[in-house]
């Protein structure tokens, strides 16, 4: 400890800084904002990144910015490779499909994004919310339907139904949405059947 406060770091590149500012008084969220891999985005990447949380598809976006598809592709992997290391640390198995689920996510979360919202969702039932948090994680189907103990099918079911009543164009949309509704307080789960309509 006394090796901190004396300027002293046993430590390297992303841990190096979060201490210093442990040391210099910056506050938990200042940090995370700041640790997280936005500003390594160029212009085009966070642009196609935005795109992605509105819930554009590959052929909308690609339409939009009048690239191929191909490097629409490119992009996404760019984009993937870039977000891993920063959210998945310890899982070298993680796919892009992840790391820019977890780009959305923290990007909403932090400001850098934001995403169009419907005019009211509703409510996920115990079930959905169970598939729909588990892909937040990162998970594929395969994965849930083992962790779950269910059926591929039942998993997939589950997970339409979530982005059904979300109101997203895609999943990645629905995630964009659904913490967009926990950061503002809106987030509830039913315990029964139906499932209230919150209004946005």
């Amino acid at each position: 400890m006394e090796k901190l406060f004396e300027g002293q770091f046993p430590f390297d590149g992303q841990d190096r800084m979060v201490l210093q500012k442990v040391v210099d008084g910056h506050n938990e969220e200042e940090m995370a904002r700041e640790c997280l891999p936005f500003h390594l985005l160029t212009s085009v990447q966070r642009e196609v990144l935005q795109s992605i949380a509105y819930g554009q598809s590959d052929k909308e976006i690609a339409m939009t910015y009048h690239k191929s598809s191909g490097t629409i592709r490119t992009l996404w992997l760019s984009l993937g490779r870039i977000g891993m290391p920063f959210r998945y640390k310890s899982d070298s198995q993680v796919n892009s499909h992840s790391a820019i689920l977890a780009l959305i996510v923290d990007g909403i979360n932090y400001g850098y994004l934001k995403t169009k919202l419907p005019e009211s969702v509703q409510e996920l039932s115990l079930a959905e919310n169970e598939v729909f948090e588990l892909r937040l994680q990162g998970l594929a189907h395969p994965e849930i339907a083992i962790k779950r103990q269910v059926s591929l099918a039942d998993v997939g079911q589950l997970s339409s139904n979530a982005i059904h009543k979300l109101m997203g164009n895609n999943f990645f949309h629905a995630a964009a949405i659904a913490t967009y509704l926990k950061l503002h307080g809106k987030w509830s789960v039913c315990s029964g059947k139906g499932g209230k309509i919150i209004n946005l």
